[in-house]
């Protein structure tokens, strides 16, 4: 949740844009709105960010991540935070925070 609400204020996330998350039906309906290469790198980074943000990566949170990987045609292998046969490099995502928010803050103004 922490990891969460650093985001949102690290790229200006309005109460109002927060709401129109809330509001979408599915998963599927919110990524067919991201078009961008980056910001469907920054997605994934973000999924990263959270995923490690216990210093845990789960089961559950690796299939999350790889289903959205696929729908948005990322090869885990090619990934810099899930090379290891989509295994997460939480040192590296740790190490790197800065930069994923800088990256998601990117995304979201272009």
């Amino acid at each position: 949740k922490k990891v969460l609400m650093t985001l949102f204020k690290a790229i200006s996330i309005t109460k109002e844009e927060q709401a129109e998350m809330k509001a979408k039906t599915s998963i599927g309906e919110m990524l067919t709105e991201i078009q961008s290469d980056s910001a469907k790198h920054a997605l994934i980074d973000t999924l990263a960010l959270v995923a490690g943000a216990d210093g845990v990566f789960e089961d559950e949170e690796r299939a999350f991540i790889t289903k959205i990987m696929k729908r948005l045609q990322i090869n885990p292998e090619e990934h810099p935070y899930f090379q290891d046969g989509g295994n997460l490099d939480i040192k590296t995502v740790r190490a790197n925070v800065k930069q994923i928010l800088e990256s998601v803050k990117a995304a979201s103004q272009a």
